[in-house]
């Protein structure tokens, strides 16, 4: 079994400036952090710093108001974004699928394209269609299904629910999750267990398998 990882670094991976511009999971759009350990006080504060930015679209200001009201996006507000992303993909012509994870999220398989050029252009034809329409939703829904204490530390959110899941044993830290994603085949944990691969999916790992 050969395995390959690749980080997808969400747009609320770390301490940041004010959100600016776009892009499907290599963006520079990050919050403003109140400290190296979280990424705000409380998922409603995250949310508000959201609607301070003018680069928000008209349907993920809706979303927000409402989530800055209710401290929550409701999993009908996250599928609503998706299905916007999704018609924009069909629209220019690809096929992708998608699994729903227990959090709730939708993790998307690329199409089968037939050459790096063509992969390329799906990228970022892809990224405009998040755009404005899942790319940050997802990122905030994903953070309140999967790190309700808003760790900032994308690893410690995965040592944590693979800790709940018993998946590996009570004294796994960060330092062991580097070492055993340095190279996944001989890691400590089967990364091709679908529990497993939901830890590592929600904090933004991605493990393609072969």
């Amino acid at each position: 079994m050969l395995a390959s990882l690749t980080l997808t670094v969400s747009v609320l991976a770390g301490c940041g400036d004010d959100p600016t511009g776009g892009g499907t999971g290599t963006t520079d759009e990050q919050p403003r952090s109140t400290g190296d350990e979280v990424l705000a006080g409380s998922m409603t504060e995250l949310f508000a710093q959201y609607l301070d930015s003018d680069t928000v679209s008209e349907f993920e200001r809706d979303v927000l108001e409402r989530a800055a009201e209710t401290g929550t996006i409701p999993q009908a507000d996250y599928d609503e974004a998706f299905t916007r992303y999704q018609q924009c993909v069909s629209d220019l012509g690809y096929t992708e699928t998608w699994t729903k994870l227990p959090s709730g999220v939708n993790q998307v398989t690329p199409p089968l394209l037939d050459s790096q050029e063509a992969a390329d252009r799906y990228a970022e034809q892809a990224t405009g269609c998040a755009t404005g329409t899942i790319m940050l939703i997802e990122a905030l829904f994903n953070q309140q299904q999967v790190n309700p204490d808003l760790l900032s530390d994308s690893r410690a959110v995965a040592v944590s629910c693979l800790l709940e899941g018993g998946i590996v044993d009570a004294s796994y830290t960060v330092e062991d999750l580097d070492r055993d994603l340095e190279i996944p085949p001989e890691a400590s944990f089967d990364v091709s267990d679908p529990a497993a691969n939901a830890c590592l999916s929600s904090a933004g790992y991605s493990i393609a398998v072969q």
